[in-house]
């Protein structure tokens, strides 16, 4: 093998090949390198393109996955334990991740967000955020999500339904008190 154009006694070949600035190598055959789609920049870290998709909400993500036909991403587990499972997780601590601390009461932790290209932007069409639903301790986070969806007209998402801490689910109202169902229209049915 040679690495940096010198020998390695008794590693029994050479590896040959060349890439491209910026791009992961892989192996295009038993003994030389090639590119593969993973691109790395100052955008962050992209597969399926140089130049990612950038996001007027946030900017370039960290990971981009882009494809001009169909990008998707799967997350299978083979098992027969039970418990084993797929997961995906979204998560947040304050301070470092070298050094947590506790998140705040009201703190969004996580959102999955939804976005259609309107001609000149990304804007963001719906949501579904998570956030901390009171005061956190040790032992204690309570959790609500919020799903927010954009009417016909407008730019921005509009939370449409809450499931508070308790599991009481408001729709149309932001505080679903403590009914198990609180629908608000413009008859403000409950």
């Amino acid at each position: 093998v040679k690495v940096l154009g010198a020998d390695i006694p008794g590693a029994g070949g050479t590896v040959t090949g060349t890439g491209t600035t910026n791009y992961i190598p892989k192996w295009a055959s038993a003994t030389s390198l090639g590119n593969s789609n993973v691109y790395v920049s100052s955008q962050g870290v992209s597969i399926g393109t140089t130049t990612p998709s950038y996001n007027n909400n946030y900017g370039y993500g960290d990971l981009n996955v882009e494809n001009n036909v169909y990008a998707s991403s799967q997350v299978f587990t083979h098992n027969s334990t039970a418990g084993n499972y797929s997961f995906f997780g979204l998560g947040k601590s304050s301070g470092t991740g070298a050094s947590p601390t506790i998140v705040q009461a009201q703190e969004t932790i996580g959102s999955i967000g939804y976005y259609g290209y309107d001609g000149a932007d990304y804007r963001r069409l719906a949501y579904i955020d998570a956030a901390v639903a009171g005061t956190p301790g040790a032992g204690d986070m309570p959790g609500r999500l919020m799903f927010a969806t954009t009417a016909d007209g407008a730019a921005t998402p509009t939370e449409r339904m809450r499931i508070d801490s308790a599991g009481n689910v408001g729709i149309g109202v932001a505080n679903p008190e403590t009914s198990r169902l609180l629908v608000r229209g413009s008859t403000n049915d409950s």
